[in-house]
């Protein structure tokens, strides 16, 4: 929201950062002015929404050559030199955005590796993701019309062999659409407690004119009660990584942990660690290729669990602390939430 109370697009706003990002990177003028001339708010959203997706700098490539087709025909090259700073910016001005997304994407990769569905548990339901690796089975049919053999192809999943790779680019992309079936169920909930008509696809609320005028009020409500973040993303790890290690039974530090304790702490480096060692697979620790990746990964969910909590609890995120309070996160939640207030996302 501007100061003048305005609300603020966010596409309009990336917008506009990511034109002032492309004039100071160095790249060819022409090809700056022709971008900063034709880009609209739904290229920005083309490249930027689909980034949960798991959406690659190729095929944004392709969607800004799409983009500009009508007012020029340019080649792949250079929309490939378009998309590449794209990813930098946002790489660079949402740094915890894309610290919260590979975090979480991570929890997928881990629980997959140990050879487990990837649940994700809200107080009105409990949804499991298992995806698995396509087999390829060949089989003929007989094409009456031709009077001859075919030989078609099936893909069916595999009954053992886990896809790692599509778990991992879909975890977050299910965190969400499932935070929002939260936040909109919330809303059905308190209008059907006072018996009012509500119909809802996702967060678009439908109701009559005199409740309508209550629904960003009852929204805001709903996601003030939803609480701190670091909640929701201590949670999921403890859904998904903790209860392997309590299946196990190795570590007694990590199973005296009860799970409303563990969602409000900040996980230090040697708990994190702990965890990690509790679930490894005997298949990963026998193999030194896998262990390294195994390895580097861990190395990876810590990058990104300290750099999403330092931006949630620290009031200077860039100081590289690693000492984060959980008190400190519940000031800067509270802080933020007196804020949400007012008329947002209401559509006359």
């Amino acid at each position: 929201m501007k100061d003048d109370q305005r609300i603020e697009d966010v596409y309009v706003h990336i917008m506009e950062d990511l034109k002032s990002f492309i004039d100071k990177e160095d790249l060819p003028e022409s090809f700056v002015k022709l971008f900063n001339k034709f880009i609209d708010r739904k290229l920005v959203k083309s490249i930027f929404m689909p980034i949960i997706y798991g959406k690659t700098q190729m095929s944004t490539a392709e969607d800004i050559k799409m983009a500009l087709k009508p007012y020029f025909y340019p080649a792949f090259k250079e929309s490939f030199l378009l998309a590449s700073p794209c990813f930098k910016f946002w790489r660079e001005y949402y740094t915890e955005m894309e610290n919260l997304i590979r975090l979480i994407r991570l929890v997928g990769w881990f629980a997959s590796t140990c050879e487990s569905s990837v649940h994700y548990v809200t107080p009105f339901f409990c949804t499991s993701q298992n995806y698995m690796v396509k087999d390829s089975h060949i089989i003929w049919v007989y094409d009456k019309v031709n009077r001859k053999k075919r030989k078609v192809t099936l893909r069916l999943s595999s009954r053992d062999k886990r896809d790692r790779k599509k778990t991992e680019v879909s975890t977050f992309v299910n965190f969400i659409h499932q935070k929002d079936a939260l936040i909109a169920m919330g809303v059905i909930s308190k209008l059907y407690e006072v018996n009012e008509p509500i119909y809802t696809v996702h967060e678009n609320f439908i109701s009559n004119p005199l409740v309508s005028v209550h629904l960003p009020y009852i929204y805001l409500e709903v996601l003030r009660e939803l609480g701190p973040p670091l909640r929701f993303i201590n949670s999921f790890i403890y859904e998904n990584l903790v209860r392997l290690a309590k299946d196990r039974g190795d570590d007694k530090e990590i199973l005296g942990l009860e799970e409303k304790r563990f969602t409000e702490m900040v996980l230090t480096e040697d708990l994190i660690d702990q965890l990690f060692a509790c679930i490894l697979p005997e298949t990963i620790k026998m193999d030194k290729e896998k262990l390294k990746v195994w390895r580097a990964n861990i190395s990876r969910f810590k990058t990104f669990y300290f750099g999403y909590t330092r931006f949630v609890c620290c009031e200077d995120p860039s100081s590289g602390s690693k000492d984060m309070k959980w008190n400190d996160h519940v000031i800067k939640w509270e802080k933020f939430s007196s804020r949400l207030n007012g008329q947002y996302c209401l559509h006359h």
